[in-house]
């Protein structure tokens, strides 16, 4: 597509902004910059930063403060950002777009692609055990995935906590096609199983965002 690059750099405010992290933000920077000057200035491209704050428990308004003046310093400036409030894409604040994930849950839901689980952690823990003793990879398997809707209904309906699942289709394989290792493939039903999108807080892991 010809469209300008639109690069995200989406740090996690747990501590200090590392080495790694600043390589990957000066890469897309300078894809954005160069997209910039391909393109109209007034298009969509540029550089996003959009602060990666769903680890509740560790996430700080400090370690938030001290990436963005790190990346300030190495000169990375950023198009849009939490500093950008008004943006067209705001809110640059996981933390702020769970409405949004909300309801992207509860359309995939009713499309059938994720599912409410109310598995507890104790159960869980028994399950991961249960694998490991049996040698095989650590994975959810399956118990709500197919539960009958109208005792769903019945625990949304007393209040029990639930995760949101995504529905991994069976057989599923994630084909990639890497710059350096060639065409790398696997069982995406066999290796992660049905991930988690919403925790039973409502906060978006990472991969849903």
């Amino acid at each position: 597509l010809d469209l300008p690059p639109r690069m995200r750099f989406a740090p996690s405010p747990t501590g200090s902004l590392h080495v790694g992290g600043a390589r990957t933000a000066l890469y897309n920077w300078l894809v954005a910059k160069k997209g910039q000057l391909d393109f109209d200035k007034d298009s969509d491209g540029g550089f996003v930063l959009r602060v990666e704050d769903t680890d509740v428990a560790r996430s700080t308004k400090e370690s938030e403060d001290s990436v963005l003046a790190d990346l300030s310093w190495l000169g990375l400036t950023w198009d849009e950002g939490p500093d950008t409030p008004l943006a067209k894409y705001g809110p640059y604040r996981q933390s702020e777009r769970a409405t949004i994930y909300t309801k992207l849950s509860k359309t995939l839901i009713g499309e059938g692609k994720a599912y409410p689980c109310f598995s507890t952690p104790e159960e869980l823990e028994e399950m991961k055990a249960r694998m490991e003793a049996e040698g095989i990879p650590p994975r959810y398997d399956g118990t709500w995935r197919d539960a009958d809707p109208d005792l769903v209904a019945q625990k949304i309906a007393a209040g029990d906590p639930y995760t949101v699942r995504f529905k991994v289709p069976p057989g599923a394989r994630v084909v990639i096609d890497d710059a350096v290792r060639g065409t790398v493939s696997w069982d995406a039903e066999a290796t992660v199983g049905d991930f988690i999108l919403l925790r039973s807080s409502g906060v978006p892991v990472y991969n849903f965002c």
